[in-house]
């Protein structure tokens, strides 16, 4: 089930609606009436489509009134049901089927870029704030195409946020996924009866995972959707499982499936940066796999901007070195600078400052024999560290 969990026993459900709105429906009934009995084939074969794509047993979708109820806690209606198995039938010839993870509609990169969120006047202050905090997680912490700010207007924006106390006593919030033509789920309803029950933490949490619906992700630790590369089955602390916890940031994981959603640049993949206290060298791979979380005494840093995995016009390699005496990886579009053990091209890169391109630049300590690659300049000073210049550019804003 789409379940959020409250620590200490208490299950809090979160409510995802799905929001499937494709396009104009005015004069439709021009085209077929309107059905006030639907064919019982007709909603067997939805059905058995909903619960392929979601991944719910057939037994666990139920359908009155018009309207799908998915698991306990998905509600689509009938008009929407349909239009969904139209649309996947003309797409899936094309694009094949999915797997488990993310959701079949993503947002365009020019709506991820630039999403506008809209505050309603009924949002108590102690949302308001963790609104904003969620904001500035998905903005600074994700390090991805996704940008949001917020509107003071509610025409247009992306996505509106207002209380709703006519949901069930035990739903915490309710979002809606992207639609087809790639826009953001434009809703989020929040229940005031959790305006005291949940810490500020915990709200920044759940406002954030919220947010990740509407942005195309769904629940970590269940089987719906499509298995995003390079994720694992389980992640205990990532934002979209289904259990509220205390915020905490992003996990690697996280950090790894909104990369690749929502790189900068399309096409791009994240340069990955680690650092060995024991051998003191810092190391970057674009293999999310190479090390993973944490791996042999490496601890994850973050993302060092985003490169190429394969030749691309406009692009050189970047030549990787080891030296088993410092212990030291070294970065290079020189090959041969160095006559260290070869461990082949690490990434493509910009030789030159093109658009959407930052410097990654280039230091050395002589103390701890460790080359060090930022895009931060002066991340490092100190007379052991001595700047090398730039060695080459990456795709970040």
């Amino acid at each position: 089930m789409y379940n959020l969990k409250f620590p200490l026993g208490k299950i809090l459900s979160l409510l995802v609606i799905v929001s499937m709105l494709f396009g104009s429906c005015q004069n439709e009934n021009d085209v077929q009436p309107v059905e006030t009995q639907p064919l019982s084939n007709d909603i067997a074969v939805l059905k058995s489509f909903l619960s392929e794509t979601t991944g719910t047993p057939l037994s666990n979708i139920t359908f009155t009134d018009d309207t799908f109820t998915i698991d306990g806690d998905v509600v689509m209606p009938l008009k929407n049901a349909r239009d969904h198995y139209a649309k996947f039938q003309t797409e899936k010839s094309t694009t094949g089927r999915t797997e488990q993870r993310q959701y079949m509609y993503l947002l365009t990169p020019a709506v991820a870029a630039g999403i506008t969120i809209y505050i309603g006047a009924d949002v108590p202050s102690v949302w308001v704030t963790s609104i904003n905090q969620a904001i500035s997680n998905w903005n600074n912490g994700a390090d991805s195409k996704i940008h949001a700010a917020v509107t003071t207007t509610a025409a247009g924006a992306s996505i509106a946020i207002s209380m709703n106390a006519g949901l069930p006593s035990n739903v915490i919030a309710q979002a809606s996924f992207p639609d087809a033509a790639g826009n953001a789920g434009p809703t989020v309803h929040i229940n005031p009866a959790f305006n005291s029950t949940l810490t500020v933490s915990q709200k920044q949490f759940a406002i954030t995972h919220e947010f990740g619906h509407c942005f195309g992700f769904m629940h970590t630790n269940q089987t719906n959707g499509a298995l995003i590369a390079d994720t694992p089955v389980t992640d205990a602390n990532s934002v979209m499982n289904s259990v509220v916890l205390n915020w905490n940031g992003f996990t690697f994981y996280d950090f790894i499936a909104f990369g690749k959603l929502y790189p900068h640049t399309a096409g791009t993949r994240r340069l990955l940066r680690y650092f060995s206290s024991a051998n003191t060298d810092h190391f970057y791979t674009i293999n999310t796999n190479e090390i993973g979380p944490t791996g042999n005494g490496w601890a994850f840093e973050g993302g060092s901007g985003y490169v190429y995995g394969t030749p691309t016009p406009g692009t050189v390699p970047l030549y990787r070195y080891y030296d088993a005496v410092t212990t030291d990886h070294f970065y290079t579009l020189n090959f041969g600078e160095v006559s260290w053990t070869y461990e082949g091209v690490a990434c493509y890169v910009s030789a030159t400052q093109v658009p959407g391109t930052r410097p990654l630049y280039r230091y050395f300590s002589d103390d701890t024999k460790d080359h060090f690659y930022t895009l931060n300049f002066g991340e490092v000073s100190g007379p052991s560290w001595t700047y090398e210049g730039i060695a080459c550019y990456v795709w970040q804003p």
